[in-house]
């Protein structure tokens, strides 16, 4: 207030205003960080990779196998895309994510037997998580990575993390190959739609969680 005082108006704004500015990235960058989550590695049953991002997010699945970090990947799918059955029923079979996944597990040496796919396709990672859930569980996993993008891991984590009710531990890992940077996402549109839909997304499964306690 003194400096408002002792200042004219269009003195004063300028410098609110530049302020601002340079204030901006660093709000910008905690906004990016905020949706990044990653546990420390370490060995588990099996390796999910959650579909979407490929192929960058079955890359890292092949990283960790190789590592030694587990004997198994299990994939997840992505409904198919708009058109696919049509085309079929015309002869035509496109490529979906599954097949490249398979390819990129090809090309890395990993054996087929240690690969498994989730039958069911989901929409979205909330009904992945209640596929991958029962379908780990049945097969008595205890603990798991789980494999996907860099903005997806927060969100993926809480969802994982509340539907299993503690009856799995998940391990998150971002993939290393998705160039998502929470330092500069904003200069890159992808990236800022990346983050504007994944914090939408974010608030959805809070109002759900609200909603059940209220209930």
């Amino acid at each position: 207030m003194k400096f408002l005082k002792k200042h004219p108006v269009w003195i004063s704004i300028p410098i609110i205003i530049l302020i601002v500015y340079l204030l901006s990235p660093f709000f910008l960058r905690l906004i990016g960080e905020n949706l990044v989550y990653q546990d420390p590695i370490e060995p588990a049953e099996t390796i999910l990779v959650l579909s979407g991002g490929a192929p960058g997010r079955v890359m890292e699945a092949a990283d960790l196998y190789r590592k030694g970090l587990s004997k198994k990947i299990i994939l997840t799918k992505q409904e198919y895309p708009i058109g696919y059955y049509i085309l079929k029923e015309r002869g035509l079979k496109i490529p979906i994510e599954e097949d490249i996944e398979m390819m990129v597990l090809d090309y890395f040496k990993v054996p087929r037997q240690d690969i498994e796919v989730i039958p069911q396709t989901c929409n979205s990672t909330f009904s992945e998580a209640t596929l991958a859930i029962p379908y780990l569980l049945k097969r008595g996993i205890k603990k798991a990575i789980i494999v996907t993008s860099k903005f997806h891991s927060k969100r993926a984590m809480k969802i994982f993390t509340k539907l299993s009710e503690g009856k799995i531990r998940f391990i998150i890992s971002p993939s290393k190959y998705d160039t998502f940077d929470p330092k500069i996402w904003w200069k890159e549109r992808i990236y800022a739609k990346d983050v504007f839909i994944e914090y939408q997304k974010l608030i959805d499964f809070y109002i759900a969680l609200l909603r059940k306690k209220l209930l």
